[in-house]
């Protein structure tokens, strides 16, 4: 699967991957020490990228875009006065 990292979802910190010797696959930030550690490496880049929170706010963000998109514009008035 092999996806692109995110940032360390605590100091945004770039993250490295390092497999360990009895084959745990480990995903650290070693700026603050957040680590996601997986058997598999496909697991444990999915549990690193996975941001539930930002999930759902884009998720909102979108539906509310969608809505926006749907009202009528009204003309300007010109001239900006009362």
């Amino acid at each position: 699967m092999s996806e692109e990292l995110k940032p360390c979802p605590f100091c945004g910190s770039d993250p490295r991957k390092h497999i360990t010797e009895d084959r745990y696959f480990f995903i650290l930030c070693e700026k603050c020490g957040c680590h996601v550690a997986k058997r598999s490496p496909d697991t444990a880049e999915e549990f690193w990228n996975r941001r539930p929170i930002e999930d759902a706010q884009a998720a909102r963000i979108a539906e509310l875009e969608v809505e926006r998109d749907s009202f009528v514009r009204l003309p300007q008035a010109k001239g900006g006065g009362k």
